[in-house]
C-alpha cells in the first residue's frame, strides 16, 4: 500500500507541475480524462505511466472483496479521480511518515528518569515489529486480493463464452449465478434468473452501505455529530461528503473530508484533506492509522457525520475531543 501510494502521488506531482495537465484534471469528468490526454505527447506519457502504476497496483479492491465487483485495474476512472483530487493539493512541506517516526524515536531516547531506561528498548523493539508486521499484513492482503481479481477475469471469460452461445445476455451476468447453475441447460430459466437477482440487487442499492446501517443509526436521530479522537488536533474547513470512489474528484485541497468508511483505494485522499471525519471505525481503523501518518485531525465512528455534514458547510473538526462543530 505504502509503494502504491508513494507511486500516485508521485504521478499526482506530474500533474500539479503541468499547466497542460491540470487544466485536464481540474475541468474534465474522470471517465473522460484518458480521451483528452491522447489528444497530447505529454498526455499520452502521462497515460503509460498510469497503465504501468494499475499494472503494478491494480489489483486492490474498491469497497468490498468480491468477485462480483472489479477490481481497481478495471475501473481507471477511479484513478483519474484521485489524481483530480490530488492535482488541487498545496505543497504544505508537510513531514513524512519516516520524518515522523525519526521524531518519536529521538523522543522517546531524549527522556531521562528510571522509567525512560526502562521502556526505552522495550518500544524500540515494538516499533520495529510493528512496521515488519504492518507490511507483512499489507502485501498478504494484497496477494489475496491479486488472486480475487484474476479468478474474476476467468468467470468473465466463462461468462463470454455462454454469452456467446446465447445462455446470457452480458458476460458479466455469469456472476449472479451459483457455480452448480452455471451448466444449466435451460437458458431462459439462467436469463430469468439473472434478472431477478439483478433487480433485487438494483431494489437495495439505494439503502446499502459498505457498514451495516443498524451500526450507523444514532437513537433518536441526533443532530450532533461526535465520535472517537483518532487522530489528535483541530481543524477549520469546509466539509466535502464523498460517500464512495465515485466522488474522489470533488474533494479540494484543504476541505474536511466526511465520509462512511476508508480502505486502501482512499489513502491518497489523505494528502489532500485538511481533517477526517468518518461515520465507522475506531483507534485502529484503517482511516484512523492513515490520518495519523499524514498528521491530519481525524474522528472515526460518528456513525450520522455522512447524514448530518452538508458539502459546502463550514465546521470546526476538534479532534481533541472527538466534535465536529458547525461555525456561522
Amino acid at each position: 500500500m505504502t509503494a502504491a501510494n508513494a507511486d500516485l502521488e508521485r504521478i499526482g506531482a506530474i500533474v500539479r507541475e503541468s499547466s497542460s495537465l491540470r487544466e485536464i484534471y481540474r475541468n474534465t469528468a474522470p471517465e473522460d480524462i484518458p480521451a483528452r490526454l491522447r489528444r497530447s505527447a505529454r498526455g499520452r506519457e502521462l497515460l503509460t505511466q498510469i497503465d504501468a502504476h494499475l499494472d503494478a497496483y491494480g489489483f486492490r479492491e474498491l469497497s468490498i472483496i468480491t468477485v462480483g465487483l472489479p477490481p481497481l485495474k478495471d475501473v481507471p476512472w477511479v484513478v483519474h479521480g484521485t489524481l483530480t483530487a490530488l492535482a488541487r493539493r498545496e505543497e504544505r512541506g508537510e513531514p513524512s511518515a519516516n520524518d515522523r517516526l525519526e521524531r518519536a524515536r529521538s523522543l522517546v531516547a531524549s527522556q531521562h528518569g528510571l522509567r525512560a531506561r526502562l521502556l526505552r528498548r522495550p518500544l524500540a523493539r515494538l516499533y520495529t515489529s510493528a512496521r515488519a508486521a504492518t507490511a507483512l499484513r499489507e502485501d498478504s492482503y494484497y496477494l489475496i486480493v491479486t488472486v480475487i481479481a484474476v479468478v474474476r477475469r476467468m468467470i468473465l471469460e466463462l461468462g463470454r463464452r455462454l454469452a456467446e452461445r446465447g445462455v446470457l445476455r452480458n458476460p458479466d451476468d455469469i456472476v449472479y449465478l451459483e457455480l452448480d447453475e452455471w451448466d444449466a441447460t435451460s437458458a431462459d430459466r439462467l436469463r430469468s434468473l439473472v434478472e431477478r437477482r439483478k433487480a433485487a440487487r438494483g431494489s437495495a442499492l439505494d439503502h446499502y452501505t459498505a457498514v451495516p446501517a443498524e451500526l450507523l443509526e444514532r437513537a433518536g436521530g441526533s443532530e450532533h455529530v461526535q465520535g472517537t479522537p483518532a487522530s489528535r488536533g483541530t481543524f477549520v474547513g469546509l466539509v466535502r461528503v464523498v460517500n464512495d470512489e465515485s466522488e474522489f474528484a470533488a474533494l479540494a485541497d484543504g476541505e474536511v473530508l466526511v465520509c462512511p468508511y476508508t480502505n486502501p483505494t482512499w489513502t491518497p485522499l489523505f494528502a489532500v484533506a485538511g481533517a477526517v471525519v468518518v461515520d465507522s471505525g475506531g483507534m485502529a481503523s484503517h482511516a484512523a492509522i492513515v490520518a495519523r501518518e499524514h498528521g491530519i485531525p481525524a474522528i472515526m465512528g460518528t456513525r450520522n457525520g455522512t447524514r448530518v455534514l452538508t458539502t459546502g458547510q463550514r465546521v470546526l473538526v476538534d479532534a481533541d475531543r472527538g466534535v465536529v462543530v458547525p461555525i456561522g
